[in-house]
């Protein structure tokens, strides 16, 4: 049983965890694809005229969508169910839309599109995201607040 009873609820770092799934993470994915994308095309215009390019944004925004509603749902459950599937869950999700998404979009969907990956421009992306996910995975084992709302 955890020390500390009355540490229970959304609050603390678990509020802010929660705000930046359903709110602050979707915000800074959507504009800084939309400012990567703008800055790629401003630097190399002729990438707008290539067929690969649109297909690799559509699938790019395809999967950020994707990926950035399962995070959503994350919030939600956290926010919603205060049950210990809810963290079980959010968790999954962690993996999957942290290293997982970061390897498929960086990796996987470059090397479909254009026959070819820069394992090297990868790589940080895929590290930070990982580091994320290890972060908020370890937060939500060890925290208190965690252990006495999703029992």
């Amino acid at each position: 049983m955890p020390k500390d009873q009355s540490i229970s609820g959304v609050g603390g770092w678990l509020g802010f965890f929660i705000f930046a799934l359903i709110i602050l993470g979707p915000l800074i994915t959507i504009g800084s694809q939309q400012s990567n994308f703008m800055q790629s095309e401003l630097g190399n215009p002729a990438l707008k005229l290539l067929g690969s390019w649109s297909d690799f944004k559509q699938i790019s925004w395809f999967t950020l969508l994707f990926l950035t509603g399962l995070r959503i749902y994350a919030g939600y459950l956290l926010l919603n169910k205060h049950i210990y599937s809810s963290v079980v869950t959010t968790k999954k999700i962690l993996w999957i839309t942290g290293p997982g998404g970061s390897i498929f979009l960086n990796v996987v969907v470059v090397y479909l599109v254009f026959g070819s990956v820069e394992l090297l421009e990868a790589f940080p992306q895929i590290i930070k995201d990982t580091f994320g996910a290890i972060f908020w995975v370890w937060y939500l084992n060890k925290s208190v607040r965690v252990k006495n709302t999703y029992k």
